[in-house]
């Protein structure tokens, strides 16, 4: 096996805080095996890779791409654009270019002399950690946080929705991307039941505006490999095709525009959306050359789960039970 590249020697002159200290990684594949306190890939003899020692237990980056030895109750913290440190549990990397990077409690931030609390710029207040717009405001296209119009899209997170495309079939999953396809047995398609978030843990009841960054996230799973429900929509972009992916780093930023009639057009935060290529079934993929392109669905309110008595709520009473859609 290929000796390490990371030092313990050097690990030991870095031990600057209690709290964290900068570290030297290793950049790592996806298929890179993680064997007792080591990580190893490649299929020649001798592998690369390397072993940390006990007193150095192996952490890896939370996107999987890097991987080091950190003091026990440490973890690998940063990223490429930053800096990577070992930070105590409890803590995160902070900071900017201007004012270096350290590990701060959470909460707290980096001003280049110590950990401050941390300040929200634009009338956003702290909580959990992230800076957000207090209840009853949303935050604008410049950033700053304003009372909430009076008109609403009809879409909030943490419900659950299905896709119709303009010629009349679901948005759904099969082999390996997403089109518009018809419910079947041969193939098997499934439609998706797509569940609207803000977030990773996605957090009920926030409003969905047009600009609003909203990930997407797929209840129903595919009959083949069949393991895949609950996962993001992905971020493939010019002319790759859209799929499932379990990891929310890589999940695609969407936004939700109002359109006339229960329609909506989708589109990436800051790409368009458009078909991936000329097909019977095209997939969907962003596109960074035409931001303003997007795709139009009519949309409808779905049960999250089939078995809530609370499902006796989505329709309406009255004759009519899908006036408006969305909302009667």
């Amino acid at each position: 096996m290929k000796r390490s590249s990371i030092s313990y020697l050097a690990l030991f002159l870095q031990l600057q805080t209690a709290y964290g200290y900068k570290v030297n990684v290793r950049d790592i594949p996806p298929d890179a095996d993680i064997i007792g306190n080591g990580v190893w890939w490649g299929t020649g003899m001798p592998r690369d890779g390397f072993q940390c020692s006990p007193a150095f237990p192996l952490s890896i980056s939370a996107d999987k791409t890097v991987a080091t030895c950190c003091l026990p109750g440490n973890s690998l913290k940063g990223s490429k654009d930053t800096e990577w440190h070992c930070c105590a549990d409890g803590h995160d990397l902070t900071g900017s270019k201007d004012n270096g990077y350290q590990c701060c409690a959470d909460g707290r931030e980096w001003n280049g002399t110590e950990c401050k609390e941390k300040t929200c710029p634009n009338g956003k207040v702290l909580v959990n950690g992230v800076c957000q717009c207090p209840d009853g405001t949303v935050e604008g296209t410049d950033g700053t946080c304003k009372p909430p119009p009076q008109c609403t899209s009809g879409l909030t997170t943490g419900k659950c929705y299905g896709f119709v495309g303009t010629k009349g079939l679901p948005l759904a999953f099969n082999e390996g991307q997403y089109s518009e396809r018809a419910p079947g047995k041969y193939p098997w398609v499934t439609p998706g039941k797509f569940q609207l978030c803000r977030d990773e843990n996605c957090a009920s009841g926030l409003p969905v505006n047009p600009g609003t960054e909203v990930y997407i996230k797929d209840l129903h799973s595919s009959r083949e490999p069949g393991n895949d429900a609950g996962q993001w929509l992905n971020n493939n972009q010019n002319g790759a095709h859209i799929t499932k992916t379990p990891n929310f780093l890589n999940a695609g930023k969407f936004t939700f525009t109002k359109w006339p009639c229960g329609k909506y057009c989708i589109a990436g935060l800051e790409a368009g959306l458009l078909q991936a290529c000329p097909d019977a079934n095209p997939g969907l993929t962003f596109s960074q050359q035409d931001p303003e392109a997007c795709l139009e669905y009519e949309i409808t309110e779905v049960p999250c789960s089939i078995r809530e008595e609370s499902n006796n709520c989505i329709w309406k009473t009255g004759a009519n039970q899908c006036c408006g859609k969305m909302e009667c």
